[in-house]
């Protein structure tokens, strides 16, 4: 073997020999470097994995939790929506049982102002009767209508009872004309004490105050008669 030969086979394995000398004391650490970031990467992968899958479970609770709450909110509103229906309802039950009550007190209210404008339309009326009546007895006053009214009072007293007459009085506006004093003095012949009054509103005719009754053929008896005749035919009419 040459030298340069034995020389070449001898660097070589000395390369050789430093070579894996370094490659273990250079690449251990590396490959142990390697080596535990392999095993927290490995670890951080685990950890990751593990935390998804707690995601994952608590999704699945949420899920399963959202089920029974959206059911529950579903409720809700429905039982909202039905106390706001029956509220609604009961508002306009009420408002219709106002209206109908504020119409009853309407209709009651012009019922009333009805009756009272015809009542006293009525008693207008009557009053105007009255006078019309009292003023053609006026206009009509003269012996002649005295006398007829002492003949229809005379009549009258006949229905009285002679005995309960008592003290008489005979009341005129005006002295009486003779015919017509005679026709008194024979229906009070046998009453004694008989007063002749003069009393002006009383108007044509006479009235005949006596112990048994009025007997009232005067003017203003007979407007007053037919005033309370007018108001009660109306009423009974009304």
């Amino acid at each position: 073997m040459s030298p340069w030969l034995s020389t070449f086979l001898f660097q070589a394995v000395n390369f050789l020999f430093l070579a894996g000398a370094l490659g273990w004391l250079l690449f251990k650490p590396i490959r142990r470097g390697l080596e535990a970031e392999q095993t927290q990467y490995v670890e951080r992968q685990r950890q990751v994995e593990a935390r998804l899958a707690e995601a994952e479970r608590a999704r699945a609770e949420v899920e399963a939790q959202r089920a029974p709450l959206e059911r529950e909110r579903e409720r809700v509103r429905e039982d909202a929506r039905q106390a706001a229906a029956r509220q609604a309802a009961a508002l306009l039950a009420e408002a219709r049982t106002q209206a109908e009550q504020e119409r009853e007190a309407l209709r009651l209210e012009l019922e009333h102002r009805r009756f009272a404008w015809r009542e006293g339309l009525e008693n207008e009326a009557a009053a105007l009767a009255a006078r019309a009546v009292f003023q053609l007895l006026e206009w009509l006053a003269g012996p002649e209508l005295d006398t007829a009214l002492a003949r229809a009072a005379c009549r009258e007293l006949q229905s009285l009872p002679t005995g309960a007459l008592g003290h008489v009085v005979v009341e005129s506006a005006r002295p009486l004309p003779p015919e017509a004093r005679e026709l008194v003095g024979a229906a009070l012949a046998g009453v004694p004490g008989v007063e002749f009054r003069s009393v002006p509103r009383l108007g044509a005719g006479l009235r005949i105050v006596t112990g048994a009754g009025l007997v009232d053929a005067s003017a203003s008896g007979l407007a007053a008669y037919a005033e309370r005749a007018l108001a009660g035919t109306e009423s009974a009419h009304g």
